[in-house]
């Protein structure tokens, strides 16, 4: 709904301090959106930067009295204003909990977790059974059938003690499985940094991809993709043989598919990519992975204005 307030926790966001002239993270107590029929202000700044506001929102601008909040429709062609140089590091994102993400998905009937104990089918018997009443049609050839096979659907991840979570895998009917926890390291930025500059996703019926295109003699970059998936989904993707000079990778698989439009969120399409937000919530010794990777692709180019603007703000930190 228009202007009304929405409480929220455990988000952070970077405030200007217009006393000390610094920034640092601060909880944010809530978020309210609000419609409007106003004309909005682009501001073009120096080097290249950008931001579209309405025009009764606040920007810190310099007076003669110092560092003012001034209204935008109020900012005049050749004023100065605050912007930041740097923001303070924020390493808040370690691993993904793969099994609680997936449950989401549309496609969770088709995830299970392999590797459950079978205490937790005899000490969380009830649970499991009213879960399958609802939404098999054999429930109770199903929870034995689970059992022994040491599996359980997605949904009832959080029935699993994180202990023995972490030991567990996440499947389908195909050979491919993953760890039930992701985690956020080098390999994982890197290869998203590869995915942005060279990346895209397919979805084509049943048949769900991800796929990278690089240059046949590119064969140190080649190695890197083939690297980062094995390292962080424990998957062999397929390298297609050179056609035209460009070599194809694919990875054909609906849980690395759903983790990359999921969990990860990534974006499509050449124009259109963005900087997945995971970025921007990792230490800076991760965001020079990305860097590393999306430049190893693009050499530092891109045909997307919001991806330029993201490696423009991705600077600061």
């Amino acid at each position: 709904d228009s202007n009304k307030p929405v409480k929220v926790e455990n988000i952070e966001v970077p405030a200007f301090d217009p006393k000390t002239l610094k920034i640092t993270w601060k909880k944010t107590d809530y978020v309210y959106r609000h419609r409007i029929d106003e004309e909005l202000y682009k501001l073009d700044l120096e080097y290249g930067r950008e931001v579209t506001l309405t025009g009764a929102h606040s920007i810190f601008k310099l007076t003669k009295d110092g560092i003012k909040a001034e209204k935008t429709c109020n900012i005049k062609e050749g004023d100065y204003v605050a912007v930041p140089l740097a923001i303070p590091e924020n390493d808040c994102i370690k691993e993904y909990n793969l099994a609680k993400e997936l449950s989401q998905s549309e496609y969770h009937k088709k995830f299970s977790i392999e590797g459950v104990p079978r205490n937790i089918f005899l000490e969380k018997k009830d649970e499991i059974k009213s879960y399958l009443n609802k939404n098999y049609r054999q429930p109770y050839q199903a929870y034995y059938e689970l059992r022994e096979k040491s599996l359980l659907p997605i949904r009832l991840w959080h029935l699993v003690p994180d202990n023995i979570l972490r030991n567990c895998k996440i499947k389908t009917t195909s050979p491919v499985k993953i760890p039930a926890f992701l985690t956020v390291n080098k390999e994982l930025l890197l290869l998203l940094g590869y995915y942005i500059a060279e990346g895209w996703t397919t979805n084509i019926c049943a048949s769900k991809r991800i796929q990278l295109c690089l240059h046949k003699d590119e064969k140190d970059y080649i190695e890197d993709v083939k690297s980062c998936f094995k390292k962080c989904f424990s998957v062999e993707p397929y390298v297609e043989p050179p056609y035209n000079n460009a070599v194809k990778i694919t990875v054909n698989s609906i849980l690395i598919w759903s983790v990359f439009n999921d969990v990860l969120k990534v974006s499509h399409y050449a124009k259109q990519k963005r900087i997945p937000e995971i970025v921007f919530n990792v230490s800076k010794e991760l965001q020079r992975e990305f860097l590393a990777g999306w430049h190893n692709g693009d050499l530092g180019s891109t045909a997307s204005p919001n991806l330029a603007n993201d490696i423009s703000y991705l600077s600061l930190f």
